[in-house]
Parts: C-alpha cells; structure tokens; sequence
C-alpha cells in the first residue's frame, strides 16, 4: 500500500524560488492538504504493513508537532499584527480573527490525534483498535482545514497583496525561511 505520493513540485522549490511570501503561504498549504490527507488515509488503512503503519504516523505527527506549528506562527506572530497595523474594514479584521480562532480549533483536534499517531508510531500492531478513532478525528481535521484554508485563500492573501508594501513582504519572507530552517 503507498501512503503518500511525493509533495507538489511547488512545495520543493528552491529557497531562491521562494523569496515571496504569498508563495511560501501557499507552498506550505500545499503540505498541510497533503498531511492532512495522508493522516485520513492513515485511518483507512487496514492492509497497510506494519512498517508502513509505524513510518506514516510518524511523518504525520512529526509534521503536525512540527511544521505545522511554523506556519500558525508565522501567520499570527508576523502576518497577523502587520496588517493589523494597516488600514482594513472591520469586517475584514473579524476575518482575520477568526482565522486564528480556527488555529486553536485545529490545534485541538490534533491534541487527541497526536497520540493516536505516536501510539501507532511505536505500536502499529494497534491498528486495529486506534482506526476508527484515527478515521474519526482525521475527518475532522480534514474539515477544519479546509475551511480555513478556503478562508485564508480567500480573505488573507489578497490582503497581503494590497495591504503590505514590497518591502514588508520580502522581510516576512525572510521570517518564514529562518523559521523554517530553524526546523531542520
């Protein structure tokens, strides 16, 4: 059974290709679809091996422990309060704010799917008793994610684009890129 076909292209650029923040946003939405899918399919995987059981569940909670965490960070901690300081509707600053509202939901989710992931990581023969709680919870944060996703796509990065002045944008994509390696 293959897990997990290979991230997108974009996903794999080069750090010089990757100097817009819009497209590192992006780039890192693209592994978040693909872990979050990858964390379903783990819930559906009885005729998975073992090794295959065990080496999923722990690229998934390594990602969800891990990059995860960057990339909420790097929308609350740098994108966040920078267009806060810009002039937008308040409609648009509810927006915002429920946007990272929905960190903590999905942050909670993952707080009961981590150690089903680390359980089946170092116990895959426990397969049988973690999946429908692995399918359950992973359905759930499939949908979490994308609805806030959809909304980010749709309300925060075309804001950036017209809120943030070139320079403010080069200075996030540097933050993201230091915090990303920071990871590695």
């Amino acid at each position: 059974m293959h897990f997990s076909p290979p991230l997108p292209p974009s996903a794999d650029k080069s750090r010089t290709e990757q100097r817009d923040v819009l497209q590192l946003l992006l780039a890192s939405q693209q592994r978040i679809r693909h872990f979050t899918a990858l964390a379903l399919r783990l819930g559906h995987a009885q005729g998975a091996t073992p090794a295959e059981l065990s080496g999923t569940a722990a690229r998934v909670a390594r990602y969800f422990t891990q990059r995860l965490p960057q990339h909420f960070e790097a929308e609350d901690f740098a994108l966040l309060p920078r267009l806060f300081t810009t002039t937008i509707s308040t409609e648009m600053m509810r927006h915002l704010w429920g946007m990272k509202l929905q960190h903590e939901a999905i942050e909670q989710a993952l707080s009961k799917l981590v150690p089903l992931w680390l359980t089946l990581r170092d116990s895959p023969e426990r397969y049988g008793e973690l999946a429908e709680s692995l399918a359950r919870g992973s359905q759930q944060l499939m949908l979490l994610m994308e609805v806030h996703l959809h909304l980010e796509e749709q309300y925060l990065f075309p804001l950036v684009r017209t809120c943030l002045p070139p320079e403010a944008l080069e200075e996030l994509a540097t933050e993201v890129l230091r915090g990303r390696d920071l990871l590695n």
